[in-house]
């Protein structure tokens, strides 16, 4: 069903508890939006978030599809920009790092034939539009089941991501 969640994202002074700021995103109307993972690059002084922006279905607009969100800001909080990936069904970030070329990974799933596959993408480092997709990649398990990626972390040392993933392998 529809809802009226939005997403917001708080800086908090991490000594006091104090909020410094907060931004809040509302995406298609109050459809029901959801933040799911942030990441921070303090080399570059951006912080990046990912969650799902809800919408109507295009055949019944009592149900609820999904496009993959991502954002960039600056850490004062003001926007760079805003991306939308997705198709008809859900499709959710759940999972956001930051290499130290600035480059983002985002992992989750999309939904595929009405099944859910792990979805990784890389976002090349930009402050500005066009926001570049360098690469996109879809993992179903041989049983076509429900895969799901929660989380990514990146490997300093060597660029390597490694990914928490639900599903069956």
């Amino acid at each position: 069903p529809l809802g009226s969640k939005n997403i917001w994202i708080r800086k908090v002074d991490a000594a006091t508890g104090n909020e410094i700021w907060t931004k809040t995103v509302n995406g298609y109307a109050n459809t029901g939006d959801k933040g799911r993972g942030i990441a921070v690059d303090v080399l570059k002084n951006r912080l990046y978030t990912t969650g799902y922006i809800g919408h109507p279905s295009n055949s019944d607009s009592r149900v609820l599809d999904a496009d993959t969100w991502v954002q960039k800001r600056d850490l004062d909080g003001n926007e760079k920009w805003t991306m939308w990936i997705g198709n008809s069904g859900m499709d959710e970030g759940n999972g956001i790092a930051v290499d130290s070329g600035g480059n983002s990974y985002v992992v989750g799933y999309k939904s595929v034939n009405n099944n859910r596959d792990i979805h990784i993408f890389r976002i090349d480092n930009t402050d500005s539009y066009p926001v570049k997709i360098r690469w996109s990649r879809t993992y179903d398990d041989p049983y076509h089941g429900e895969d799901i990626a929660s989380d990514v972390a990146i490997d300093p040392s060597t660029n390597g991501l490694y990914i928490v993933a639900t599903g069956y392998q």
